[in-house]
């Protein structure tokens, strides 16, 4: 993406900046800089805009479907800036109503609706309490990443139990 390609600018370019990733944060980050007068070179290792967001052709026999790899909803719109960045594109976004949507394990067998939400709730108290200790260790909080703490009181918690044999096939 170069000055002259993707805006008007009348004065040449402040400079060149390299943006590493064609993901949302990088496309997001090299308009930014080019409405700012920079030019912008994009480099990626995918050789395709996207990232983690990609919509993959699926074909067997005469039977073909797509399915979106990676992230392809957004959630937490206050403040995201993806919601942001897709509003100044005019780009329309969905609510989408989780219970109407099912949802797959990755070998296609459909997931046991009242088992996810039970996990859901675990996850959701299990945020909730991570907020709990970070709020009363202060500052010491700083030097511990979520990952570690979610780690440590996820060990702590009961597991849900496995779950019961499949019902259907998509």
């Amino acid at each position: 993406m170069s000055a002259k390609q993707s805006g008007n600018h009348d004065q040449p370019p402040k400079g060149t900046l390299i943006v590493i990733g064609a993901g949302m944060a990088g496309l997001a980050a090299a308009r930014q800089l080019d409405a700012f007068g920079y030019k912008v070179i994009i480099v990626d290792g995918h050789g395709q805009p996207g990232g983690w967001v990609y919509t993959k052709q699926l074909k067997s026999g005469d039977v073909s479907a797509v399915a979106d790899l990676g992230g392809s909803t957004l959630t937490g719109i206050d403040g995201n800036p993806l919601a942001v960045l897709a509003k100044q594109l005019h780009i329309p976004l969905h609510v989408i109503d989780e219970a109407d949507v099912p949802l797959y394990h990755d070998d296609g067998w459909e997931a046991n609706t009242a088992l996810d939400q039970e996990i859901e709730k675990k996850w959701n108290d299990l945020l909730d309490e991570c907020s709990q200790y970070r709020d009363a260790m202060g500052e010491v909080a700083d030097n511990i990443s979520l990952g570690t703490a979610l780690e440590t009181l996820w060990a702590t918690m009961e597991v849900a139990p496995p779950p019961p044999p499949p019902k259907k096939r998509c």
